[in-house]
Formats: C-alpha cells, sequence, structure tokens
C-alpha cells in the first residue's frame, strides 16, 4: 500500500496550536486577538499569490515588534516552512 502522499495537519490542532502560543506575545489581550484575527483567515486564502504575499507580511511585521517577535518566531519555524501542511491554497493544489 506504502505510505501517504502527503501529511496534513488537522485545521482544528493547528487553530489550537496558534492560540496556545498567543500568550507569547507580550501586551494586553487585544494585541493577541489583532494578531489571531490576522493569522487565522491566512490559512484560509485560496490565491497562491495572496497567501504567499500575506504570509510574508505577516512574517515582516510580528518580526518588527518586540512584543509579537516571539510568536513570530514561534509561527515561523513551525508553520512558515511548511504551507503544504495546513494552508488551504496548497493542500488544494496537490
Amino acid at each position: 500500500m506504502g505510505g501517504p502522499a502527503m501529511r496534513l495537519l488537522c485545521t482544528w490542532h493547528i487553530d489550537r496550536a496558534w492560540r496556545t502560543n498567543l500568550p507569547s506575545i507580550k501586551g494586553n489581550s487585544e494585541l493577541e486577538e489583532v494578531v489571531y484575527k490576522t493569522l487565522r483567515p491566512l490559512m484560509e486564502i485560496s490565491s497562491k499569490d495572496e497567501f504567499s504575499a500575506q504570509l510574508q507580511a505577516f512574517l515582516d511585521t510580528g518580526t518588527e515588534s518586540d512584543s509579537t517577535a516571539d510568536f513570530a518566531k514561534y509561527f515561523e519555524e513551525t508553520y512558515a516552512h511548511h504551507p503544504e501542511m495546513w494552508a488551504y491554497t496548497v493542500k488544494s493544489r496537490r
């Protein structure tokens, strides 16, 4: 039978992991909410070009601020380099 062609991560688990790591953001809960509301729609973008642009914008913005740098680092190391495992636009094209 062989192994799977690709590994996909469950949307619910990704969302839970992101929410679990939001407290690494220095500041108030409003900043955490802004980051989450910016990040979550990224997962559902259908255009590959738009996804790439929004992902880069999220990373650039996140790393510019000391308040969000830790979360941005976590996101970049854990998810940004493997969008084929969680982003709808990349999943749907395979």
